[in-house]
């Protein structure tokens, strides 16, 4: 996809899926789909929840994080109104974007969540969650 002349790129035109006409997921490049995201992931289809997200234990700062998440057929039809009211592309600003835009709606409508043990990985994911927040808190 070309960039956005909004200026975004990659970092929130790749949500707008949520407004389309199949199921998707939204995984960082960072991150691996593992064996047991695929077991929830699979639990979430069979279910008739709206939301899929992963939460981290540990990751207590941010309720949402870029990689981990979907939703069903055109749960946000208006991802893309939602997305070109932003024009930014600093380092975590999906982050900001999804918490500030998206988590209202998975915490009104109802959300399958699977947290992961804690370890150093959500430790670290956690420090760098508390620098995210408080961007984000700039943001409001």
């Amino acid at each position: 996809m070309a960039p956005s002349p909004k200026g975004h790129e990659g970092a929130l035109w790749r949500f707008y899926p949520a407004g389309e006409d199949l199921p998707f997921i939204s995984v960082d490049a960072d991150n691996q789909v593992t064996p047991d995201d695929a077991k929830h992931i699979k639990k979430w289809l069979k279910s008739k929840d709206p939301f899929y997200i992963r939460f981290y234990e540990g990751y207590f700062v941010l309720k949402m994080t870029a990689g981990r998440w979907g939703s069903r057929c055109n749960a946000i039809p208006d991802i893309k109104e939602r997305i070109n009211k932003y024009c930014d592309h600093w380092f975590g600003f999906d982050e900001a974007f999804l918490n500030k835009e998206i988590w209202p709606l998975l915490q009104e409508y109802g959300y399958y969540s699977a947290p992961m043990p804690i370890g150093g990985y959500a430790l670290n994911v956690t420090v760098l969650g508390i620098l995210i927040s408080f961007i984000y808190f700039l943001m409001l």
